[in-house]
């Protein structure tokens, strides 16, 4: 009688764990909304300029990057007994604080929206810590197999972009949201996929697909910059939902490989700590790659009123996409490691 009870309570407290992470990254998923709204925001709003929106939305990541404080902080300190939960809490508030004063305050300026815009990013790594650290801390109770992953900086050229669909094709900001929603739908299909069917794959042969595949995605971008699909009847609204959020997604697709196989490698009691380090260095790749976008689209001269070189630009950053493929032989050298070790 005592076994069941304890496997009836566990059952329990698995059950409310895994509706804590679903919510939590729900909730979480909705923050690219209003995102979408601040860009738009910025740029009709603001006047906000292509290379000063990148830059803005590269720095507004930030918080990000104090990730592991933050992890080391839950797990050192509780909250009257919890490490978890607590934060979580924290964050949400500190998320609902920001876009209320961002969404009632008339008259906002850059600066004030700019800190606003860093409050709700430093909620939303507390929460991201948070809830990471419960993944890691469930996925040690149950056996999977991963791989890890290098990353790379690439010049990303999402600003630019968005101002290229919006000014130079004129697309609806609908079109530009369900794009979004496309790119999140996508990342679900995966997560669900990879656990199915790809976690006994080969990691380095996985994760190179994966790189090879984002490539070839930001290559079919030129050809839909010049104009090509347009000419075989692809109208840019639909190559902006389905190829622009693929793109987006994509660039979380190697995540979820690589967060598993360190979940499992994480000592008991630091899954926060190590969580959040490996998040901040992805947040980190993701303000450089930013700041590397601005610096490379003022390099060939792309500004809001010139997109004539936004073809080269795209090419540029698909071959730097390409760079990773390079190391990929390492995640093989680590997976004999481990096979040795076991």
């Amino acid at each position: 009688m005592e076994e069941e009870k304890q496997v009836m309570e566990g059952a329990a407290t698995a059950a409310r764990r895994r509706l804590v992470i679903g919510v939590g990254f729900w909730v979480q998923g909705f923050r690219l909304f209003p995102w979408l709204g601040v860009n738009f925001f910025l740029k009709d709003g603001m006047g906000v300029a292509a290379s000063s929106l990148q830059i803005l939305q590269a720095s507004a990541n930030l918080p990000m990057v104090a990730k592991p404080l933050i992890g080391l902080l839950s797990d050192a300190v509780p909250i009257r007994g919890h490490r978890r939960l607590p934060y979580v809490a924290i964050g949400a508030l500190l998320q609902a604080i920001s876009w209320l004063a961002i969404a009632l305050w008339q008259d906002i300026s850059l600066q004030v929206l700019t800190i606003f815009l860093l409050l709700s990013n430093f909620g939303a790594s507390i929460c991201e810590v948070a809830n990471d650290a419960i993944v890691a801390e469930s996925g040690k109770k149950a056996a999977s197999s991963s791989g890890s992953a290098s990353y790379a900086a690439i010049p990303f050229l999402l600003g630019t972009m968005f101002f290229y669909q919006t000014e130079v094709l004129r697309l609806d900001s609908s079109v530009i949201g369900l794009s979004k929603v496309f790119g999140q739908v996508a990342l679900l299909a995966w997560s669900m996929s990879y656990n199915k069917y790809f976690k006994t794959m080969s990691a380095r042969k996985l994760l190179s697909v994966l790189q090879f595949v984002t490539a070839l995605v930001m290559l079919s971008d030129v050809l839909f910059v010049q104009g090509v699909y347009r000419k075989v009847g692809i109208p840019d609204s639909i190559y902006t939902i389905v190829f622009s959020g693929l793109l987006e997604g994509l660039m979380f697709f190697k995540v979820l490989p690589f967060s598993v196989h360190v979940a499992k490698l994480c000592p008991a009691g630091c899954e926060g700590s190590v969580m959040a380090f490996v998040m901040s260095a992805l947040a980190l790749a993701t303000i450089v790659s930013g700041y590397l976008g601005v610096a490379l689209a003022a390099f060939m001269g792309v500004s809001g009123d010139d997109f004539s070189a936004l073809p080269a630009c795209l090419l540029i950053e698909a071959a730097c996409t390409m760079l990773p493929l390079c190391c990929s032989s390492l995640i093989k050298e680590r997976r004999e490691k481990e096979k040795k070790q076991e």
